[in-house]
């Protein structure tokens, strides 16, 4: 095709008005009167449309790489000029990318255009006989079996042209089956692969859903593997709702915890790398009138929304700095460090609590963050008769569960709520009651 003389253009208007036009049909109610053979027909043509789309889409890229654009208009990658000027997630970005480099053909500098890593897949696809997802499942497997088992171009065709077959008749789940009936046919013993080729996969996804939570997905080496899980198991375990009551965490939301529990540490540590010449700070913006009220959200510098009062309590540990904002916009304050324990004040603390002072709780103290009994933000004073060590499970959920704190001879007790048996009186921890003991006796 003479792409200067505007066929590729003309052709793209065609495919547009072709779109159009069967979308008018289908708005105007034909599918409806079709029987239930011709609609079956309609929805697998359709189908097959939809993958053979996917060959352009593998062109497009595979132009955009070999013309170096995202470098000419300043992306670091193809992927993320994709993203940007699509408007599609990283994540599938970076799919379609990995597609293209195994199924558009490929240009030699020294001749013809050369056939695609994976041809009988891309002419499948071509003909709308596989989809998206079956060519990704179909080029992982084939990879993972060519890396473990030792085969000839001739085999590693043959071998492609069986899975092709599969994935004409089965859908995801199924084929999912056969590629790994195929994997332990050929690869029997399972060899593991090897630690190159387990850096070279590693990743790490975190994508921000529109209501400001995130979704996690990755592949971890085996060192980075064993290292997170120790971390997280030993942050995971149980921890009693009330002072003998069942942990009501689900595991994977145990497992949620423990990562917030490293995250918030990491951050109170003070030992990440700096950004634009600070120490790396969550920084949230919030209008005066929210601050005061109690209500409505404040925005962190990356547009995350959080609401007021999970603000207020972060800021008591000054995993973010509050900067308040008046009608105008006008900066009225920015947060004070002065509300953190010194560091002398934290070995005292230690010394008096050993750990999360919330009763039956057995968190150590390196992973206790300082309470404010009367919370900092309402004038609570940062002197060790107002602070107390409390773990981030406890500190999150004390006050929904209805708990209070409060300070009897020195010591941080704590008032079970009016909903639990037995009598409202305030519960020492076991451990600070001996510790307490010990100290008495030698006075």
């Amino acid at each position: 095709m003479d792409i200067t003389s505007g066929s590729a253009t003309d052709t793209l208007r065609v495919l547009r008005s072709a779109v159009s036009e069967l979308n008018q049909v289908v708005a105007d109610g034909a599918l409806a009167q079709l029987g239930k053979r011709d609609l079956l027909e309609f929805m697998a043509g359709f189908e097959e449309i939809r993958a053979m789309l996917s060959v352009t889409d593998h062109r497009i890229v595979r132009a955009c790489d070999d013309t170096e654009l995202a470098e000419r208009v300043g992306e670091r990658s193809t992927a993320s000029l994709m993203a940007k000027v699509l408007r599609i997630a990283p994540v599938e970005a970076r799919a379609r990318v990995k597609a293209a480099e195994v199924l558009a053909p490929r240009f030699s500098p020294l001749g013809p255009e050369l056939p695609p890593v994976r041809e009988r897949v891309a002419t499948a696809q071509s003909l709308g006989h596989v989809t998206t997802r079956q060519a990704a499942m179909i080029n992982e497997s084939l990879s993972g079996i060519e890396t473990a088992c030792p085969l000839t171009p001739e085999e590693s065709a043959a071998l492609e042209e069986a899975m092709v077959g599969h994935a004409r008749q089965f859908g995801p789940r199924e084929l999912q089956a056969c590629l790994h009936r195929i994997e332990a046919h050929l690869n029997p013993d399972g060899v593991l692969p090897s630690e190159e080729i387990l850096h070279e996969r590693r990743f790490v996804h975190l994508v921000q859903r529109r209501d400001g939570s995130y979704v996690i997905e990755g592949s971890l080496t085996r060192e980075c593997g064993a290292q997170l899980w120790t971390v997280i198991s030993s942050l995971a375990k149980p921890r009693p709702s009330d002072i003998a009551g069942p942990d009501l965490r689900s595991p994977g939301q145990r497992m949620h915890d423990a990562v917030d529990d490293m995250a918030g540490r990491l951050l109170r540590s003070g030992r990440l790398p700096q950004s634009g010449g600070t120490p790396a700070t969550v920084i949230v913006t919030i209008d005066h009138d929210s601050l005061v009220r109690g209500v409505g959200f404040g925005t962190t510098s990356a547009g995350q929304p959080i609401p007021t009062a999970e603000l207020l309590r972060l800021a008591s540990e000054a995993q973010v700095i509050p900067v308040v904002l008046d009608d105008a916009g006008a900066v009225l304050s920015a947060g004070r460090t002065m509300r953190l324990a010194t560091s002398g004040q934290t070995n005292a603390l230690i010394a008096r609590d050993g750990g999360c002072s919330f009763p039956g709780c057995e968190i150590p103290p390196e992973w206790c963050e300082r309470h404010h009994i009367q919370e900092w933000i309402s004038g609570g004073r940062t002197d060790l008769d107002n602070l107390t060590l409390v773990c981030k499970y406890h500190h999150r959920n004390f006050q929904a569960a209805g708990w209070a704190c409060e300070m009897i001879n020195n010591v941080p007790h704590w008032r079970p709520p009016d909903w639990l048996p037995g009598p409202n009186e305030p519960v020492l921890h076991h451990r600070i009651a001996h510790r307490h003991d010990l100290y008495e006796q030698a006075a």
